[in-house]
């Protein structure tokens, strides 16, 4: 109860001071001041870490035109002997760029198609499995009908399915014929 009444006594100290060196005689003018000087303190401190994001994005723009400005005097150098030659160069990546694209394109073409022609297959023997004893203990059992397209977001849960039955059936015949490694 001492130590209490000893910081109320101090604190008490500290308003009359204060009150003594601003001139102002309540103390809840003194916490109303206090409480708004923080306010503007935060602000103001807010306000200069926002001025200190966009001196350092405006510095890297003037690094990124700096560079700009290298690059562009580099090439205001080069002899028209050099420049045609760095078109050419750039004609030539563009050119095999195009040609990677339309590669690409193809390649992925191709592999649609050879999932559509697939889907088919998968479909009726995933069916014959459905028909028979076989169930599914790990994937869960797909739906097929006329709008399921495979494409590269489901086919692995299809072939999953289709891998399961399979999977299955081989140790199945494996235990039939009494094979001593069945997984083998």
């Amino acid at each position: 109860m001492d130590m209490y009444v000893r910081n109320v006594k101090i604190i008490e100290d500290a308003f009359e001071q204060i009150k003594e060196q601003t001139g102002i005689s309540s103390n809840e003018e003194i916490v109303t001041t206090f409480c708004k000087s923080e306010e503007q303190n935060n602000s103001l401190i807010n306000y200069i870490n926002n001025l200190n994001s966009e001196i350092d994005v405006i510095g890297e723009l003037n690094k990124n035109i700096e560079s700009e400005i290298k690059r562009h005097e580099e090439l205001g150098q080069l002899s028209e002997k050099e420049k045609r030659g760095l078109k050419q160069k750039l004609r030539q990546e563009i050119s095999d760029i195009k040609h990677n694209t339309q590669t690409k394109d193809a390649q992925i073409k191709e592999v649609e198609n050879q999932m559509v022609e697939i889907k088919e297959y998968v479909q009726t023997m995933v069916g014959n499995f459905q028909d028979s004893e076989f169930q599914l203990a790990v994937t869960s059992a797909q739906v097929y009908h006329e709008d399921v397209q495979f494409n590269e977001n489901n086919v692995t849960l299809y072939l999953s399915e289709l891998e399961e039955y399979i999977s299955t059936f081989i140790t199945f015949l494996a235990q039939r014929n009494k094979t001593s490694y069945p997984s083998i």
